[in-house]
Formats: C-alpha cells, sequence, structure tokens
C-alpha cells in the first residue's frame, strides 16, 4: 500500500538521509513513495495491517559492508483527523495572506497544478519572487487545538528555482511555525516579522549557507543541521491542560539580500498538516479496572509520549513485590526517583511524572519489581 525506498540504481542509497522518512526517496518524485495510502476493502470496515520496516544491505559477490541507523517515532495518522482546512491548496478558501512590505512583489497562486510535491495529491500553493531585494508573504491559517496534548505538524516544499547573488547570507528562508498570535497585515521594520512565541520553529535559514539549497520533500527534514531542537515537528499548546486554544499555523517563504542586490525562487508548498498524535495509536489516558488479578508484569507506554512536562506512566504486577522505578537520562545518569523501594498490591498502578526541573531530550523510566527489571524510552519535548 504504501513503499518509501532509499535503493536507488543512481547511487544514492542510503547516503545522507537525516530526518523524518518522508523525504527518504532520492529522487523524490514521491510515486509510491507518497506518505499516504487508502485501506483497502469495503468502506467503513477494519481491516489488520501491518507496518513493516526493512532496513538492509545488498551487495555485490565478494563484497562486505555494514551500517548502523536509528528509526524512531513511528505514527500512522489518519487523515481526515487533521486539523488544517483546504490542507491542499485547491484554491483560497480558509487561508490568509499578507505581505510585510508596503508593495507585494511576491506571487502567491492557489490551486497550483502545473507540478506538485507530492504527485498525485492534486494542486499545490505556488509562491515565487523574482529580481527582488526583500520579500515577505505570509500564508496563514487559524485552528483549533487543545492544551497539554501533542500534535504533529507535516507537509511539502520543493524548491523549483532559486536565483541568488553570490554574496549571501543574507539570503532566502522557509519558516513553519505555530503561535497564538495573530500575523499583523503588514511589518515595516527591514528583515521579517519574527514573534519570539513561536511554539515550533522549523527554518531553512542557516548563518553557515546552507539556506534553501536542494531542499524536496517533506519538510521535517527542513533544517540545515538536523539538530532538531525547535525544529522537531511536534508540539504541545500551551494553556490549561485540556481547554481549548486557539492558534495559528504560519508559513513564510521570503527572500533577504544585501543592499544594491536582487534574486529571485520558486516554491511548492503541499499537504500541510497538523495531526493529534493521540489520533496515531497513542494509548488513552482511561484507568482499565481489573475484576481478577493480573497474570503478569507489565510496564506501559508513557502517555502522552512526547511530553511537556506532565506524563503518565502505568504499571501493571500480579503479586505483592518490593517497587521502585527511577527516571534517567541517555548517559545512564538517575535523574529522578518516582518509587523507592515500596511494597506494592497485585494489580495496576499510576504515577504521573513532572519533568519541568529536566531539559528537552529522551529520557528512560526503569521498574524494578521483585526479579523483574523493565525500561522503557519517553522523550521530552518543552
Amino acid at each position: 500500500l504504501l513503499n518509501i525506498s532509499a535503493w536507488s540504481p543512481e547511487g544514492c542509497q542510503l547516503y545522507d538521509i537525516d530526518g523524518f522518512w518522508e523525504g527518504l526517496s532520492c529522487e523524490n518524485d514521491w510515486g509510491d513513495n507518497k506518505p499516504y495510502f487508502t485501506a483497502e476493502g469495503a468502506p467503513g470496515t477494519p481491516v489488520d495491517l501491518y507496518l513493516v520496516m526493512k532496513p538492509g544491505l545488498w551487495l555485490n559477490e565478494g563484497d562486505a559492508g555494514g551500517f548502523e541507523v536509528l528509526i524512531d517515532n513511528i505514527g500512522v495518522y489518519p487523515v481526515a483527523s487533521n486539523l488544517i482546512k483546504n490542507w491542499g491548496f485547491e484554491d483560497d478558501s480558509e487561508w490568509q495572506v499578507t505581505y510585510h512590505i508596503p508593495e507585494p512583489v511576491s506571487d502567491v497562486v492557489f490551486g497550483y497544478t502545473d507540478a506538485t510535491p507530492a504527485k498525485g495529491q492534486n494542486a499545490c500553493l505556488y509562491v515565487s519572487a523574482f529580481g527582488e531585494r526583500e520579500v515577505r508573504p505570509v500564508i496563514y491559517q487559524k485552528f483549533t487545538a487543545v492544551a497539554g496534548e501533542p500534535y504533529r505538524v507535516s507537509g511539502a516544499i520543493r524548491v523549483i528555482d532559486l536565483d541568488l547573488p553570490e554574496t549571501i547570507p543574507p539570503g532566502p528562508w522557509f519558516q513553519i511555525y505555530i503561535n497564538p498570535e495573530e500575523p499583523p497585515d503588514w511589518y515595516d521594520a527591514m528583515g521579517d516579522w519574527n514573534p519570539g512565541t513561536k511554539l515550533l520553529n522549523i527554518s531553512a535559514w542557516s548563518p553557515e549557507g546552507c539556506l534553501l539549497y536542494d531542499i524536496d520533500g517533506f519538510w521535517e527534514h527542513l533544517s540545515c543541521e538536523n539538530d532538531w531542537g525547535d525544529n522537531m515537528p511536534i508540539f504541545f499548546p500551551e494553556g490549561d491542560a485540556g481547554t481549548e486554544v486557539e492558534l495559528y499555523l504560519v508559513m513564510k517563504p521570503g527572500l533577504w539580500l544585501n543592499e544594491g542586490d536582487a534574486g529571485g525562487f520558486e516554491v511548492l508548498i503541499d499537504n500541510i498538516a497538523v495531526y493529534p498524535m493521540t489520533d496515531a495509536g497513542i494509548p488513552g489516558t482511561a484507568v482499565e479496572v481489573h475484576n481478577t488479578a493480573p497474570q503478569d508484569y507489565r510496564l506501559e507506554q508513557n502517555y502522552p509520549n512526547p511530553f511537556n512536562p506532565y506524563t503518565n506512566i502505568r504499571y501493571v504486577i500480579p503479586k505483592k513485590e518490593i517497587v521502585s522505578l527511577h527516571v534517567f537520562d541517555v548517559l545512564g545518569h538517575k535523574v529522578a526517583t518516582l518509587i523507592d523501594k515500596e511494597d506494592k498490591l497485585p494489580g495496576q498502578h499510576n504515577i504521573t511524572f513532572d519533568a519541568s526541573d529536566l531539559a528537552n531530550g529522551i529520557y528512560f523510566y526503569k521498574l524494578q519489581a521483585g526479579d523483574l527489571t523493565v525500561q522503557r524510552k519517553m522523550i521530552l519535548v518543552k
């Protein structure tokens, strides 16, 4: 139903692949590599499917080699759960466009069909400018989310032309961010309007000069350095947990050159999405009631995950045990003790972990119950 492969007879293969897998195809013609599929069968009926991953190696006779890869954050999201309306830019409905310079010098075209970043996904958005020093279109949409819940952002961008002077930066950029503040109608200062309360910021700007070169695919891997940081495509709306909040998804393809220089660009934008991560197979928070004693030990995945800063950890023990539950960082240092050698009765137990004092990153929580030791990974994203 879906095939995303890094194999290429031209020799790209697995080299330099770093990012979320929507951009793994070397040629990025998408084709079978679109990260979308439709489950076959009678409409509306449940079907069992398998998500299969195969990292492999196949060399010529007499050759030998090897590789190391990391895989993380696997998700299958119902497209119907997308909070962004008109996400394929069939027309200009639902979207707002403003230009943060006195005279608009860029062309913003909805329903563009000459080419799309994801083939087979109908129209897209086309943004271009030619022979200009400064270009600052802002395309945005308001949506409603729930505070404290995790969300995953996705979208495609293809740079189809870039005309720049030799001396840069400054240069072009592409930003996508989530913010509770609506962009102003226009912004008279040089440079771009850049609020400091962004919940998510994915930017192609790099002082080292990477900029927009060779960007083609889904924007989870737009950061030149791929250190993620603020570029993680995951965010948590701020506010009282469980309450609805209004946010803006804002896109800013722009150009900013030195005095006397001029340049241009053409980009395509498509398939914009904000998915609730609770629709990606993450278990709910409802407490299960056991009428009989459980038959085995179980440490469940924390929820939510990623989290900020609170998460719930659930474990099950079949008999009375002395239990310890600790949290460790990636270097193995203990950073929190949640339970320290306490007698616990058989059944299900829940504990809330507060990571307010910890930095963003990957952590491990380890359960010790009798002779059993088991651990799981969790991600803190502030």
